[in-house]
């Protein structure tokens, strides 16, 4: 049996000490005696003798003579079935007439692909709303059924085209109308390819679903090939619109074409397999298998594991975000990914689909847009150096994503450099990993995941919010501007004290040729207290992103930033797969 001990000031820890707390912190009051259950991060998991709540305190909270004795144990999984977390931070409510909020000027999609076009609007409460496309004579009001779906949740509005074809191009127009007023907003869609095409989808045990594109014609027959065979089987004749529903024997793959009254030919469509199972699961697990071809792994957190993968069908690469459910519960995977596929900004991953269970039972994948470049740091250390206008520019675009969140009354609560990635060709900053921004419950006192960018708050174990973001950016800025972490010391108590006494400074040995428009964005960032840090919209008005800073920033000690972080994060995630297995 292994133990695991935690060195205080050279004093060690292990399982079964009772310690006494030496400040009031959470439910806790100084002179608390507690039990030691377990190390969790830079603290550990207590609770009072003899009950079973367990509670995470920071080791900086235990005084070394407060240790009494200890013995060893077997540490238990994490419950991570926790409630989705509602927003943080409530705004005061709105009133007033329907007013757009947000939403899309394009959406480039590929013909076959489900596309969401939302919009943004306050005030939709008892309103009538109405979806139409832009037509050459009058606009088409678009209903529920058929390839559409209508949707409506917490101030979005959502018309969902299932299958789409390169027909379904054009302006899509929104209109809300209340006694109170009305509004109305616009998206352009633009299908790619399409014409010709042939799709198909599992839709029952041994049912198929085919559909296609090839318009100008009112009759079609359907030819389905059987794998591995070559030799294409005529099926149906006559077929008047699609789709069309065919019923085939379990047990093996298909493809299928269409063939025009003129002799014309859409191209065949990806394979797909009909496994004779009744459940649900089965069916969407061989619709993943057969759309998506997993590649290599991109990265591992502490819930998800993330692939590069390629759709079949259309040749696209995507990222997989894989869960599995003894992790995370599939309504928190839900949650993620309604969040994102409700975002269209230029900074924020897009989510494309949702497959539960799948690519096997016990397992969620969000099917993500996959960034083709590293995190920002590991880009800007294989530089020689780069300039602080640069920074400027990088840095307003995290804060451009934290903006649209914190709008929204959410909170990231994992900003780190791990979780900010960047375009290589085309510089643009991606903000990734939304999963603790619909994690909960917000009160719950829970160890931070990445001490060195964790504000007062989360070591504290207080509730946390939307400047708990702030701070974090703060530090990620810092770095991004010296090389060197504000906080950072040699031991998790020392930073645990510096983080709660906001001990940092500007050394001129990283700072002196930095503008002091940055170190003013900085002070106003990292402040002990929440309620006085800049918000993510008044940090955009800073000075520093109007006055051209043209400071050059050695690459060197950034890159020996993120190798350190390199090194830790894989030390951390062996202990995590040892934890989980």
């Amino acid at each position: 049996m292994k133990e695991y001990r935690i060195c205080l000031s050279l004093i060690f820890v292990v399982p079964g000490a009772r310690v006494r707390v030496a400040a009031d912190w959470g439910k806790l009051r100084a002179g608390d005696e507690l039990v030691v259950s377990r190390l969790d991060g830079p603290g550990l998991v207590v609770s009072h003798q003899n009950e079973k709540e367990e509670l995470w305190i920071p080791a900086s909270l235990v005084p070394n003579l407060s240790i009494s004795r200890a013995w060893s144990f077997r540490p238990s999984k994490v419950d991570s079935n926790k409630d989705i977390v509602q927003p943080q931070e409530r705004s005061p409510e709105r009133k007033g007439p329907p007013t757009v909020l947000a939403s899309s000027n394009l959406i480039r999609a590929t013909a076959g692909e489900d596309v969401r076009i939302s919009v943004e609007i306050a005030n939709i409460e008892a309103a009538t709303v109405t979806w139409k496309k832009e037509d050459e004579k009058e606009d088409r009001v678009i209903r529920e059924g058929d390839r559409y779906r209508l949707k409506q949740a917490a101030g979005f509005l959502y018309l969902e085209i299932v299958r789409c074809r390169h027909s379904d191009s054009g302006i899509y127009r929104c209109y809300v109308e209340h006694e109170t007023g009305s509004c109305w907003t616009e998206v352009s869609l633009f299908i790619a390819g399409g014409i010709g095409s042939t799709w198909a989808r599992v839709v029952g045990p041994t049912k198929i679903e085919v559909d296609w594109e090839c318009p100008g014609l009112d009759s079609y027959s359907i030819e389905c090939r059987t794998a591995p065979s070559q030799n294409w089987v005529p099926m149906t004749m006559d077929v008047k619109n699609p789709p069309t529903i065919l019923e085939l024997p379990p047990g093996a793959s298909y493809s299928f074409r269409v063939i025009g009254k003129n002799g014309n030919i859409t191209s065949p469509s990806a394979e797909v397999a009909l496994t004779g199972f009744e459940d649900n699961v089965s069916w969407e697990t061989e619709q993943f298998i057969g759309r998506y071809l997993e590649l290599d792994v991109l990265g591992k957190g502490r819930f998800a594991t993330v692939r590069r993968a390629r759709d079949k069908g259309t040749g696209q690469e995507v990222a997989l975000k894989q869960t599995a459910r003894h992790k995370q519960p599939r309504s928190l995977t839900r949650a993620e990914y309604d969040l994102l596929a409700s975002s269209h900004h230029g900074n924020i991953i897009r989510a494309f689909a949702l497959f539960e269970n799948a690519p096997r039972p016990g397992m969620d994948t969000i099917v993500l847009e996959l960034v083709r470049g590293p995190t920002l740091f590991v880009y800007l250390s294989k530089k020689t150096d780069y300039t602080e206008d640069m920074a400027t520019k990088y840095a307003s675009q995290l804060l451009s994503a934290l903006q649209w969140l914190h709008r929204r009354n959410r909170a990231h609560l994992d900003v780190k450099p791990e979780n900010v990635l960047v375009d290589q060709d085309s510089g643009v900053v991606k903000l990734i990993d939304l999963g603790e921004a619909v994690r909960g419950p917000v009160d719950e006192v829970v160890p931070p995941a990445d001490l060195e960018f964790a504000a007062p708050e989360l070591v504290l174990g207080k509730p946390t919010g939307t400047c708990t973001d702030m701070w974090a950016a703060g530090v990620f800025i810092y770095v991004l501007l010296s090389g060197v972490s504000p906080f950072l010391d040699d031991s998790v108590e020392e930073t645990t004290a510096n983080i709660l006494k906001c001990d940092f400074c500007f050394p001129n040995e990283y700072f002196e040729a930095i503008s002091n428009e940055a170190k003013d964005l900085l002070g106003r960032l990292l402040c002990l207290h929440g309620e006085e840090r800049a918000t993510a919209e008044a940090a955009l008005t800073s000075p520093w992103f109007k006055a051209p800073a043209s400071a050059a920033i050695s690459s060197t000690r950034l890159a020996e930033f993120t190798e350190r972080r390199a090194h830790s994060s894989k030390s951390r995630q062996d202990r995590n797969d040892r934890f989980y297995t």
